[in-house]
């Protein structure tokens, strides 16, 4: 029945952007608010119990990907909407894949037209089906290529990675040098923006302390591990561990 609320799912890792959303969601009586989960298996768990109508499904959770949730699922008849905060230019391509992208913080109208979208499908009798969670991953996976969620203290920035000269271990946190703004000091470790930043979008560990923008790389200079040069003038070390690797992956993708 199209005029039963909408059973939903909701995933989302960060604290104060659930409780946003719960706030939101709280003044639409369309949807009926039926599970909650901040991981993955909390997550499976959630729409394995409750069957629900729509999942609302943060792309980006802690150190994983959202769609990890989707290749773990039994029960798939529902309808999938993305929250992330990515720009407006991306959505369209997305939304032609049978599911709906809200950026974060999402905006009243914008989750307005996500139930819109759902009813009409409903209607129409036209689901979200798996086969395009594939495509719709590599949609998304690009835009993660270019701009990253970044938790500090305060709370969220976001930063298109063509920023970041390199990423930095303090501890249990990470510092992020920036090319136009000052050093960010986030609350992820080092490991979290490995698996967020890695080769394939231009990124190397090439120290147990530091990820690189190779990108911004100048040049290489040979020793024990050696050591590059960055745009900014800073020496950084390579470790003996990963030099030949980092080697190898520069012939191949830098063409050095």
């Amino acid at each position: 029945m199209t005029n039963a609320p909408l059973r939903a799912v909701i995933v989302e890792d960060e604290l104060l952007g659930l409780e946003a959303f719960l706030g939101l969601i709280s003044n639409y009586p369309q949807l009926e608010v039926v599970g909650q989960a901040s991981d993955i298996d909390g997550a499976v768990k959630a729409i394995h119990e409750t069957e629900p109508d729509v999942v609302f499904l943060d792309i980006r959770l802690g150190n994983r990907s959202g769609f990890d949730i989707l290749q773990k699922l039994a029960f798939t008849n529902f309808y999938l909407v993305i929250t992330s905060a990515y720009h407006e230019y991306a959505l369209n391509a997305i939304r032609e894949d049978a599911v709906d992208y809200l950026l974060k913080p999402v905006a009243a109208e914008e989750l307005s037209r996500a139930i819109q979208r759902i009813r009409e499908r409903q209607k129409s009798n036209t689901p979200f089906v798996p086969h395009q969670w594939s495509g719709l991953q590599r949609a998304v996976e690009r835009l993660h290529s270019d701009r990253i969620s970044v938790s500090t203290a305060s709370g969220f920035t976001f930063i298109s990675t063509s920023q970041i000269l390199r990423c930095v271990a303090e501890g249990p946190y990470t510092k992020l040098i920036l090319k136009a703004t000052m050093p960010l000091l986030t609350t992820r470790n080092l490991g979290e923006y490995e698996k967020m930043l890695t080769p394939d979008f231009g990124f190397f560990r090439i120290h147990n302390h530091v990820i690189i923008n190779i990108r911004e790389v100048m040049r290489y200079v040979r020793g024990d591990g050696g050591h590059v040069i960055m745009t900014d003038g800073e020496k950084v070390d390579v470790s003996r561990r990963k030099k030949t690797e980092f080697l190898a992956w520069i012939q191949q993708n830098a063409g050095q």
